[in-house]
């Protein structure tokens, strides 16, 4: 969650954590804003860079919207695995409405899941139990589960939801 229209602002601050811990990928969990000048940045980090919309990234209108996150970042939704993990990475926000697509790719990631992998569930905004894809994954795989990790929050939190521990980050501009 960077929260910032200018990618260099935080982009020195990825180089220097990703260095310092020599972090295999990096995880943006949404509030990209500005994606197209994010997109063009994002290579200078020297590792992968998996994003994930926020509720400021899929406007109607403007030049926030699914159109151009899907062109300059790609799929608003898709998973990828990393040794022991497959990262789902899943839409909920506010201005999201594509729920019923989404749980059907959900469906069809999970059946061709390796039975000795652990999922981790990147979303933008916290799980509630009361949305469909939370739902339906705490009901048919939190035995599964290694947590979610998310933003939109503004803090850093850890929680849980049903033994399974929500890690809540803060947007990076944020950091002292």
């Amino acid at each position: 969650d960077t929260e910032s229209i200018r990618p260099e602002k935080w982009l020195d601050e990825v180089k220097t954590l990703g260095a310092k811990y020599q972090g295999d990928f990096l995880l943006h969990t949404g509030d990209i804003l500005g994606v197209k000048e994010h997109a063009i940045q994002m290579p200078k980090c020297n590792m992968d860079v998996f994003t994930i919309p926020g509720n400021h990234d899929l406007k109607k209108t403007g030049k926030n919207t699914r159109e151009v996150y899907e062109k300059y970042l790609g799929p608003v939704y898709y998973s990828f695995e990393a040794g022991n993990f497959k990262f789902l990475q899943v839409v909920y926000a506010r201005n999201i409405v594509d729920s019923e697509n989404q749980l059907t790719w959900l469906k069809n990631e999970l059946a061709l899941l390796d039975h000795n992998k652990k999922i981790v569930i990147v979303r933008h905004e916290p799980p509630q139990y009361s949305d469909k894809i939370t739902k339906f994954l705490l009901d048919n795989y939190s035995n599964k589960i290694a947590g979610f990790i998310c933003g939109h929050t503004h803090s850093h939190l850890v929680r849980t939801i049903k033994n399974i521990p929500i890690l809540m980050l803060t947007a990076l501009n944020m950091l002292e």
